[in-house]
């Protein structure tokens, strides 16, 4: 019929089919879930379901279902889930079997990080509590529950932790803040998560020279403080070695810091540096150390050209507009020098930056 339509299986997202019932408060439906090692499975249940009525919506730390059963009664599910996942691989289906309540819809959902859930729902209700059931079926029996992670304690001397509310003072004095986002799932990073760490270490004990301008911090995802940050910086579980990264953000008063969060919905990614994860201390140190240059600084022409036919680095010069750092012309906010200023960030490990002093610079 026009204007109606039918849907069997859906993505993650907002799938929008047919309104629910108006003027009664939502019931929460009977649930029930399961899991593998990177994935988890719900199970949402409703007697006599209007299968057209179903309406699933999925964020990276919940998920919500919407759904009338065929007198038009409306149903509910709604709820933070206890770590984050994946909306772009997620899925959900009506099974052909019924369930001994009524009507199923499978949600598949995928982990960002491959361990065991301790829980689904993230402080349940108790209403919440009373529709929820484990699903045996679909529990993967063989899961091992991990260790205890003793790399934060171990490290935690020189390798202090960040959340969103320390994370502006981390950055300050320093002209680079380099974040491991930490979690003992992700099996191929474990070398560069050591590696990291030993940099660290020697950094700490010897605060002098272009040391004492970059600070190297970490994130445990696994806890609620740490979690929301680990999301912003877009961290995931590497595939192979190689794809491995740290994340590396520019001081405060540099002039594209304001807009790594300014004008940005809530939960959305920062735009850092990332930087490969090292197998060898010495590697990675080589990668800091350029990441400690000072940049965004004022330069005249004389100085730009001087040393360049001798200089293993390219150099950057960035038009100026109004007082920046150090007395600098920073990047103009508005007509795209914010966008610049954020591309020249990101090249920092292979040039020098600087902000002319006069338009003759820039020519």
């Amino acid at each position: 019929l026009a204007g109606i339509a039918l849907l069997v299986t859906g993505l993650c997202g907002s799938s929008v089919v047919a309104g629910a019932g108006v003027g009664a408060a939502p019931t929460v439906p009977h649930f029930k879930w399961g899991q593998a090692k990177d994935r988890l499975f719900v199970t949402i249940v409703i007697k006599d379901l209007d299968k057209p009525s179903v309406r699933v919506d999925f964020a990276e730390d919940r998920i919500t279902v919407r759904a009338d059963d065929q007198s038009g009664r409306p149903f509910l599910f709604d709820a933070e889930v206890a770590h984050d996942i994946l909306p772009a691989k997620c899925r959900w289906e009506h099974l052909p079997r019924r369930d001994r309540r009524g009507d199923a819809v499978l949600l598949t959902l995928h982990k960002v990080f491959p361990t065991p859930w301790e829980a689904f729902v993230r402080q349940p209700s108790a209403e919440y509590k009373q529709f929820m059931d484990r699903d045996w079926a679909r529990e993967d029996q063989s899961m091992e529950q991990p260790e205890e992670d003793v790399f934060f304690h171990q490290h935690a001397e020189y390798l202090p932790k960040v959340v969103e509310t320390n994370l502006e003072a981390a950055r300050t004095d320093v002209d680079a803040l380099v974040v491991l986002v930490r979690h003992a799932a992700c099996e191929q990073c474990r070398v560069a998560d050591d590696t990291f760490a030993a940099a660290a270490k020697l950094i700490y004990s010897s605060r002098r020279g272009w040391k004492s301008r970059v600070h190297l911090v970490v994130v445990d995802p696994r806890e609620a403080s740490g979690r929301r940050l680990a999301r912003r910086l877009g961290a995931r579980c590497a595939s192979s070695p190689v794809e491995c990264r740290h994340f590396a953000l520019p001081p405060p008063g540099e002039p594209l810091s304001a807009g790594l969060w300014d004008g940005r919905e809530e939960g959305s990614s920062l735009e850092p540096v990332a930087i490969r994860g090292r197998h060898t201390k010495d590697t990675l140190l080589a990668d800091l150390r350029r990441l400690a240059r000072p940049q965004f600084v004022p330069i005249t022409a004389q100085d730009a050209l001087q040393g360049r036919s001798t200089s293993d680095r390219g150099l950057l010069v960035l038009a100026g507009s109004g007082a920046g750092p150090a007395g600098a012309a920073a990047p103009e906010a508005g007509g795209g020098g914010g966008f610049v200023a954020l591309a020249a960030h990101r090249a920092r490990l292979r040039v020098d930056i600087a902000v002319a002093e006069d338009a003759s610079v820039a020519r």
